[in-house]
């Protein structure tokens, strides 16, 4: 998978050429990061560009990316089944928590004027979904806020009642499984904030395991939950439910997911 083997697969993808691969242009779309001014200001902005090459240019570039996407794919299969052996093989003294941010939530109310729509107008709500595994038992969780904070510190103040409810004296290890992004579960600071804080309202847990999925593959059960919450609080507003603050939306959803 990984295109490293020494002697049992040909690290070489074996091509036919003929008279028309240095002179045929092949066209295709590319998707670039490029970094933008505007008004003073700059910004990134991914863009589709389209590519023009012949065929022999078009057969080196994907000669260059190969080995990267066969990396990728190779990391992507080995946390999935190293994942479901954990899973499989989990001690009374293991605590699973997979987690992650869905896309905050806008209040509203089931009829609003026009200018309710533009701006700051609707309050947003953030959701920390996950699920929480042991060796006899699983469920789901969505902690909700009216504070968009998803940095280390707003994963600690999610993560904190999630902790205190289900870690036991029984358990001796925590396993964590989220994505990676740098501004949220994989910095310094989330270190920072695991060895200071999170050990420190688990005192009696020995081991505390971070696992990162690889990028663009963090789907979990975690989508399911958040989408399923905010499907019914959806359904609730279309219902006559005006839903204006975290602490409706989490009365509301209770009664419909309990």
């Amino acid at each position: 998978m990984f295109r490293s083997c020494a002697t049992r697969c040909s690290k070489e993808v074996i091509y036919k050429e003929t008279n028309e691969t240095e002179t045929v242009d092949l066209k295709f779309f590319k998707w670039p990061t490029k970094t933008v001014d505007k008004e003073g200001k700059t910004f990134k902005v991914t863009v589709r560009d389209e590519v023009e090459s012949t065929i022999g240019e078009t057969v080196k570039l994907f000669d260059t990316q190969l080995s990267d996407y066969m990396g990728h794919v190779g990391r992507i299969n080995h946390q999935r089944d190293s994942w479901a052996l954990l899973q499989k093989n989990l001690s009374s003294e293991d605590l699973l928590i997979n987690a992650d941010w869905s896309e905050n939530w806008n209040c509203k109310f089931t009829e609003e004027i026009q200018s309710m729509h533009f701006g700051a107008s609707h309050t947003q709500i953030s959701l920390h979904t996950g699920m929480v595994k042991t060796q006899n038992f699983s469920e789901t969780f969505c902690t909700v806020s009216e504070n968009n904070d998803h940095g280390p510190k707003g994963v600690f103040a999610h993560l904190k009642p999630i902790l205190q409810r289900y870690v036991t004296p029984a358990i001796k290890r925590v396993h964590f499984m989220t994505d990676g992004p740098t501004t949220q579960y994989r910095s310094g600071k989330m270190f920072k904030v695991v060895a200071k804080h999170i050990s420190a309202i688990i005192p009696g847990v020995e081991e505390i395991i971070w696992n990162f999925s690889e990028s663009g593959h963090g789907k979990s059960v975690s989508d399911g939950v958040g989408g399923t919450t905010k499907r019914t609080a959806d359904s609730a507003v279309l219902l006559g439910i005006d839903i204006t603050d975290a602490h409706t939306f989490v009365n509301v959803v209770s009664k419909r997911c309990p």
